[in-house]
């Protein structure tokens, strides 16, 4: 009788490890790192995964990448969706999206690198028209949409603008830009350019308009 006690005793042992065992969390998202045109757009993602797991959240913004993740969270392996918003801007956009995989009182964490392309350039007036503005001067106004930091030129020093409008501090969007002019006291007609500019290109305008005025 007491040859059985080692083994009845290496059968509890062993019950007892298997009941508290877990398995070590592994986690991997493919493909990673993932590229994405301005334009944005959906993504399927494979994850693969021994426990439960589940993005840090499942919509966010990270250095000029909006994203929105579907499911955010699950067990073992599964097909996610990956909704990536376009870039107004020619900045070009990066990111990373947290994974967390957890098996019993351990943790696995991997982070998605995403990048995505920069907008072609954008600086121009979206309702521009060749206005004939009187000898004794007048103003008027345009659109003027953009996408980066940029700025506009006249080549006539007395002709001015202003703009007001603009929610994004510069960097894309539109404004209303109004233009003053004066009296022209030339006696004869004269023509204004107005060229507009982004980022830091000096030497080049994306876009050059014109408008004219009547002499006295």
């Amino acid at each position: 009788m007491k040859q059985r006690f080692p083994l009845v005793i290496a059968v509890l042992l062993l019950a007892m490890t298997a009941c508290d065992f877990e398995p070590s969390p592994k986690l991997s998202v493919s493909p990673n790192p993932l590229e994405v045109s301005a334009e944005g757009g959906k993504v399927t993602l494979s994850v693969s995964a021994v426990g439960q797991w589940k993005t840090k959240s499942d919509y966010g913004q990270y250095y000029g990448i909006r994203y929105n993740v579907y499911p955010y969270c699950g067990k073992g392996d599964a097909e996610i969706s990956v909704t990536i918003e376009p870039n107004p801007t020619i900045e070009p956009g990066r990111g990373n999206i947290s994974f967390e995989c957890v098996s019993g009182d351990k943790t696995c964490i991997v982070s998605l690198t995403v990048s995505q392309k920069g907008a072609e350039p954008v600086s121009e007036f979206a309702d521009w028209n060749e206005v004939r503005v009187p000898a004794a001067g007048g103003s008027f106004s345009a659109v003027w949409v953009f996408n980066f930091r940029g700025w506009i030129e006249i080549d006539t020093e007395d002709v001015t603008y202003t703009t007001t409008g603009n929610e994004n501090g510069w960097l894309y969007g539109s404004t209303e830009v109004t233009f003053s002019v004066p009296a022209n006291t030339t006696g004869h007609d004269r023509e204004i350019r107005v060229s507009t500019y982004l980022g830091n290109d000096l030497d080049k305008p994306l876009n050059v308009y014109k408008f004219t005025q009547a002499g006295s």
